[in-house]
Protein backbone atom coordinates (compact mmCIF):
# COMPACT_ATOMS: atom_id res chain seq x y z
CA UNK A 1 0.00 0.00 0.00
CA UNK A 2 2.52 3.01 1.30
CA UNK A 3 5.89 1.03 0.75
CA UNK A 4 7.53 -0.19 3.71
CA UNK A 5 6.89 2.88 6.08
CA UNK A 6 4.78 0.84 8.44
CA UNK A 7 4.20 3.87 10.90
CA UNK A 8 2.64 6.31 7.95
CA UNK A 9 0.46 3.12 7.34
CA UNK A 10 -0.55 2.89 11.19
CA UNK A 11 -0.95 7.04 11.06
CA UNK A 12 -3.30 6.92 7.93
CA UNK A 13 -5.20 3.75 9.16
CA UNK A 14 -5.75 5.02 12.77
CA UNK A 15 -7.35 8.17 11.36
CA UNK A 16 -9.56 6.25 9.12
CA UNK A 17 -10.85 4.29 12.58
CA UNK A 18 -9.41 0.71 11.20
CA UNK A 19 -6.51 0.58 13.60
CA UNK A 20 -6.42 1.33 17.31
CA UNK A 21 -2.55 -0.26 18.06
CA UNK A 22 -0.06 1.63 19.19
CA UNK A 23 1.71 4.07 16.89
CA UNK A 24 5.04 2.10 16.83
CA UNK A 25 5.99 1.86 13.00
CA UNK A 26 6.00 -1.97 14.05
CA UNK A 27 4.15 -4.29 11.44
CA UNK A 28 1.72 -6.84 13.56
CA UNK A 29 -1.43 -8.46 13.64
CA UNK A 30 -3.57 -5.04 13.79
CA UNK A 31 -1.89 -3.21 11.52
CA UNK A 32 -2.66 -5.97 8.97
CA UNK A 33 -6.05 -6.36 9.79
CA UNK A 34 -6.18 -2.11 9.36
CA UNK A 35 -4.81 -2.74 5.76
CA UNK A 36 -6.78 -5.25 4.90
CA UNK A 37 -9.74 -3.32 5.85
CA UNK A 38 -8.81 -0.43 3.81
CA UNK A 39 -8.45 -2.64 0.74
CA UNK A 40 -11.85 -4.01 0.99
CA UNK A 41 -13.37 -0.71 1.49
CA UNK A 42 -10.94 0.65 -1.56
CA UNK A 43 -12.73 -1.98 -3.28
CA UNK A 44 -16.01 -1.41 -2.16
CA UNK A 45 -15.47 2.14 -3.68
CA UNK A 46 -14.18 0.94 -7.25
CA UNK A 47 -17.14 -1.32 -7.64
CA UNK A 48 -19.73 1.67 -6.86
CA UNK A 49 -17.94 3.73 -9.23
CA UNK A 50 -15.39 2.41 -12.49
CA UNK A 51 -12.16 0.67 -12.60
CA UNK A 52 -9.72 2.18 -14.97
CA UNK A 53 -6.08 1.91 -16.34
CA UNK A 54 -3.56 -0.29 -13.49
CA UNK A 55 -1.37 3.17 -13.05
CA UNK A 56 -4.48 4.93 -12.44
CA UNK A 57 -5.90 2.10 -10.39
CA UNK A 58 -2.80 2.03 -8.48
CA UNK A 59 -2.45 5.20 -7.43
CA UNK A 60 -6.23 5.72 -6.78
CA UNK A 61 -6.29 2.79 -3.71
CA UNK A 62 -3.69 5.06 -2.13
CA UNK A 63 -5.83 7.34 -1.19
CA UNK A 64 -8.53 8.41 1.69
CA UNK A 65 -11.48 7.06 1.04
CA UNK A 66 -13.40 10.40 0.14
CA UNK A 67 -10.85 11.11 -2.24
CA UNK A 68 -10.93 7.51 -4.00
CA UNK A 69 -14.57 8.46 -4.46
CA UNK A 70 -13.87 12.48 -5.54
CA UNK A 71 -10.67 10.67 -8.23
CA UNK A 72 -12.97 7.99 -9.41
CA UNK A 73 -15.59 10.64 -10.70
CA UNK A 74 -13.42 13.16 -11.85
CA UNK A 75 -11.86 10.45 -13.82
CA UNK A 76 -15.22 9.89 -15.26
CA UNK A 77 -16.13 13.32 -15.51
CA UNK A 78 -13.08 13.95 -17.83
CA UNK A 79 -13.63 11.57 -20.07
CA UNK A 80 -17.38 12.09 -20.48
CA UNK A 81 -16.62 15.72 -21.01
CA UNK A 82 -14.62 15.08 -24.45
CA UNK A 83 -12.22 17.68 -24.13
CA UNK A 84 -9.58 15.34 -24.76
CA UNK A 85 -9.94 14.30 -27.92
CA UNK A 86 -7.49 11.14 -28.82
CA UNK A 87 -5.43 12.21 -25.75
CA UNK A 88 -5.57 9.57 -22.49
CA UNK A 89 -5.57 10.67 -19.00
CA UNK A 90 -4.11 8.68 -16.21
CA UNK A 91 -3.42 9.45 -12.82
CA UNK A 92 0.29 9.47 -11.88
CA UNK A 93 0.69 10.28 -8.67
CA UNK A 94 -1.10 9.58 -5.05
CA UNK A 95 -0.79 9.13 -1.32
CA UNK A 96 3.03 9.90 -0.79
CA UNK A 97 4.67 8.61 2.22
CA UNK A 98 7.06 11.16 4.29
CA UNK A 99 9.89 9.11 2.88
CA UNK A 100 9.15 9.39 -0.84
CA UNK A 101 8.34 12.83 -0.42
CA UNK A 102 11.81 13.17 1.01
CA UNK A 103 13.00 11.25 -1.48
CA UNK A 104 11.30 14.11 -4.32
CA UNK A 105 12.02 17.33 -2.65
CA UNK A 106 15.54 15.82 -2.61
CA UNK A 107 15.92 16.03 -6.20
CA UNK A 108 17.38 19.54 -7.40
CA UNK A 109 18.84 20.24 -4.37
CA UNK A 110 20.86 16.98 -2.54
CA UNK A 111 20.33 14.49 -5.57
CA UNK A 112 20.79 15.42 -9.04
CA UNK A 113 17.41 16.54 -11.68
CA UNK A 114 15.36 19.44 -11.62
CA UNK A 115 13.64 20.49 -8.64
CA UNK A 116 9.58 19.31 -8.88
CA UNK A 117 8.13 20.11 -5.66
CA UNK A 118 8.66 23.06 -2.74
CA UNK A 119 7.15 20.70 -0.59
CA UNK A 120 9.53 18.67 2.17
CA UNK A 121 7.83 15.97 4.65
CA UNK A 122 4.86 16.53 5.79
CA UNK A 123 4.51 19.88 4.02
CA UNK A 124 2.31 18.32 0.72
CA UNK A 125 -1.13 17.54 0.33
CA UNK A 126 0.02 14.52 -0.86
CA UNK A 127 1.30 13.24 2.57
CA UNK A 128 -2.12 12.91 4.07
CA UNK A 129 -4.12 10.81 0.94
CA UNK A 130 -6.15 13.86 -0.52
CA UNK A 131 -4.49 14.97 -3.36
CA UNK A 132 -4.08 13.27 -6.94
CA UNK A 133 -1.68 14.57 -9.74
CA UNK A 134 -2.64 13.78 -13.37
CA UNK A 135 -0.88 12.84 -16.63
CA UNK A 136 -1.71 13.30 -20.31
CA UNK A 137 -0.49 10.80 -22.81
CA UNK A 138 -0.59 11.46 -26.61
CA UNK A 139 -0.28 8.42 -28.16
CA UNK A 140 1.89 7.06 -25.53
CA UNK A 141 3.78 10.08 -25.28
CA UNK A 142 3.63 11.96 -21.91
CA UNK A 143 2.96 15.67 -22.50
CA UNK A 144 4.61 17.55 -19.57
CA UNK A 145 3.25 20.94 -20.92
CA UNK A 146 -0.53 21.35 -22.97
CA UNK A 147 -3.38 23.66 -23.04
CA UNK A 148 -5.12 20.82 -22.19
CA UNK A 149 -4.45 20.45 -18.37
CA UNK A 150 -6.33 24.15 -17.89
CA UNK A 151 -9.51 22.10 -19.63
CA UNK A 152 -9.34 19.49 -17.56
CA UNK A 153 -8.40 21.96 -14.58
CA UNK A 154 -11.80 23.20 -15.37
CA UNK A 155 -14.10 19.61 -15.41
CA UNK A 156 -12.32 19.41 -11.82
CA UNK A 157 -13.15 22.94 -10.38
CA UNK A 158 -16.53 22.58 -12.01
CA UNK A 159 -17.16 19.12 -9.90
CA UNK A 160 -16.14 20.87 -7.11
CA UNK A 161 -12.42 20.16 -6.49
CA UNK A 162 -9.63 22.28 -5.61
CA UNK A 163 -7.06 22.78 -8.89
CA UNK A 164 -3.54 23.76 -8.16
CA UNK A 165 -3.48 25.51 -11.47
CA UNK A 166 -5.63 28.38 -9.29
CA UNK A 167 -2.68 28.82 -7.19
CA UNK A 168 -0.44 31.56 -6.54
CA UNK A 169 2.74 30.93 -5.21
CA UNK A 170 3.26 27.90 -7.68
CA UNK A 171 0.64 26.69 -10.06
CA UNK A 172 0.35 22.76 -10.14
CA UNK A 173 -2.06 22.01 -13.25
CA UNK A 174 -1.83 18.55 -13.07
CA UNK A 175 -2.66 18.87 -8.81
CA UNK A 176 -6.43 17.87 -7.83
CA UNK A 177 -7.42 17.61 -4.55
CA UNK A 178 -10.11 17.55 -1.82
CA UNK A 179 -11.40 20.85 -1.33
CA UNK A 180 -11.91 22.82 1.93
CA UNK A 181 -9.96 20.59 4.89
CA UNK A 182 -7.99 23.20 6.48
CA UNK A 183 -4.27 24.28 6.17
CA UNK A 184 -1.57 21.80 5.68
CA UNK A 185 -0.02 22.32 9.05
CA UNK A 186 -4.03 21.42 10.79
CA UNK A 187 -3.84 18.59 8.43
CA UNK A 188 -0.12 17.31 9.50
CA UNK A 189 -0.81 17.54 13.25
CA UNK A 190 -3.63 15.33 12.88
CA UNK A 191 -2.37 13.19 10.75
CA UNK A 192 0.73 12.56 12.99
CA UNK A 193 -1.59 11.86 15.61
CA UNK A 194 -3.46 9.48 14.21
CA UNK A 195 -6.93 11.75 13.88
CA UNK A 196 -9.39 11.71 11.33
CA UNK A 197 -8.30 14.30 8.47
CA UNK A 198 -12.34 14.84 7.22
CA UNK A 199 -15.83 14.14 8.74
Amino acid sequence: MFADDILFQQRFLTGLGLYDGELDGVFGPKTAAGLSKFEAISDEIAERNNRFDQRTESCIVTLHPKAQELARKFMDSVKESGVLGSVVIKIISGTRTYKEQAEIFAQGRTKPGPIVTKAGPGHSNHNFGIAWDVGLFDDGDFLDDSPLYKKIGKVGKAQGLEWGGDWVSIQDEPHFQVPDVGSVADLRRKFEKGESLMA
